[in-house]
């Protein structure tokens, strides 16, 4: 397992490269992902019915890569889309909806708060269009979604570079170009104000950007999920099926916690910056 230097909350190793960190108060602890052992994929595809986290089950269309992998000698995430899964090549799963691949986590308990970390690599394949990838939640009340809060970084020729967020409709949350350095993004349900803040912090955590979506009187974060958008040119087939173009990009430290103490949410927020340090000395 990944050694976090958090000295403050001990780790107590769990299935499928989880660590569960706590405070003194067991009720605050959170979870983190960090990919170090294989990953647990539901194999139905489509699925009847939630499968328990730490089991990851496709959302929309399963990503073709959806693997632990080694990035600057540390354990992350590899997840990515392929050519052989453009728009047009997947049978029944046509369609805009399913351009958006990826795999979801059902989250036990109370959750108010989900965060990962996004590397987007600058190179990718010359027939792949918009690059959209973030992270996604599920708001809900009484077992009926309410909102789905989004944070998301889009680049594309015909929109500006940034990070957006979902309101409806992409709302800008900061433009520039976010590539090659891991930022984190994050969803925290603020239940009172029947909002969720969203956040983007980079790999110092340093805040770069945040903002408000409405939570639709949204109770909890009942799911976390990572999205990939395929965007391959439907008109442009692989020369060779079994090597088709793919884009991946890298993802670690997938959180989230049970209804979060201000302080525990401070200590969340320090979590990216020790473990980025750590690499940085590695």
């Amino acid at each position: 397992m990944k050694h976090h230097a958090l000295s403050r909350f001990p780790a107590v190793a769990l299935a499928a490269g989880l660590t569960l960190l706590s405070t003194a108060d067991k009720a605050s602890g959170f979870v983190v992902l960090t990919f170090d052992d294989p990953i647990q994929l539901d194999p139905a595809f489509p699925s009847a019915q939630n499968s328990p986290a730490p089991i990851w089950r496709a959302d929309r269309y399963p990503a073709a890569i959806f693997e632990s992998a080694i990035l600057g000698g540390e354990n992350v995430l590899e997840f990515g889309v392929s050519q052989n899964d453009r728009e047009g090549a997947r049978g029944s799963f046509n369609g805009p909806f399913y351009n958006f691949q990826g795999y979801k986590l059902t989250m036990p308990g109370r959750n108010s708060f989900i965060s990962a970390d996004f590397y987007i690599p600058s190179t990718r394949p010359s027939d792949l269009g918009t690059v959209n990838v973030g992270l996604w939640g599920s708001g809900s009340v009484g077992g009926t979604i309410t909102a789905y809060p989004i944070v998301a970084y889009i680049a594309d020729a015909s929109i500006d570079a940034g990070f957006y967020y979902w309101e409806g409709a992409w709302e800008e949350l900061v433009l520039g170009t976010f590539e090659d350095a891991f930022y984190t993004l994050r969803i925290e349900l603020d239940e009172p104000n029947d909002q969720f803040l969203l956040s983007v912090t980079n790999d110092q955590g340093i805040l770069v950007a945040d903002a408000t979506s409405a939570a639709g009187g949204a109770e909890l974060i009942g799911e976390l999920f990572l999205n990939l958008g395929n965007t391959f040119d439907q008109l442009v087939a692989p020369d060779d099926p079994d090597e088709p173009q793919t884009f991946s990009v890298f993802v670690d430290n997938v959180s989230y916690t049970p209804e979060p103490s201000r302080a525990l949410l401070i200590s969340l927020a320090l979590v990216p910056v020790l473990l980025r340090r750590r690499r940085a000395g590695a």
